[in-house]
């Protein structure tokens, strides 16, 4: 990622800082301001993966915008799918920003580990005093 970034000016300024990627392991977000800044920046990443002998796979990078607008991204040749929504570090991320699915999934995924906690919740024998001996 140094390599493909070098000389590129692109990305969203966040706290006076130039943000254009997020990492994390093998997964990459590419951040652009315009269509035609995110297609100059897939270009380089795919210059700078083939040097390494690594191709980007299409049929698994998708394109997010945050308006309505039908965008063209190509790598390798083919035109990468253009989606309304897409799971990140385990959270739905949505192109309107409402992320009130997610907030419900959250809630459901704590209800069902307090309900399996009920018996040890109601259990007498259980003491709440620590035993600092």
């Amino acid at each position: 990622m140094r390599k493909a970034l070098h000389g590129f000016a692109g990305g969203f300024r966040i706290g006076g800082k130039v943000i254009s990627n997020l990492r994390y392991a093998d997964d990459i977000v590419l951040l652009a301001m315009s269509s035609e800044e995110l297609q100059e920046l897939v270009s380089c990443v795919e210059r700078a993966a083939k040097e390494y002998n690594m191709l980007i796979n299409a049929a698994k990078t998708k394109v997010m915008t945050n308006t309505d607008e039908v965008i063209a991204i190509t790598v390798a040749g083919g035109r990468l799918e253009q989606v309304d929504s897409c799971v990140y570090l385990g959270s739905k991320v949505r192109n309107d920003a409402d992320f009130t699915d997610e907030v419900k999934l959250r809630m459901a995924m704590g209800t069902t580990v307090m309900v399996k906690l009920t018996k040890m919740w109601k259990n007498k024998s259980l003491s709440t005093l620590l035993n600092c001996a």
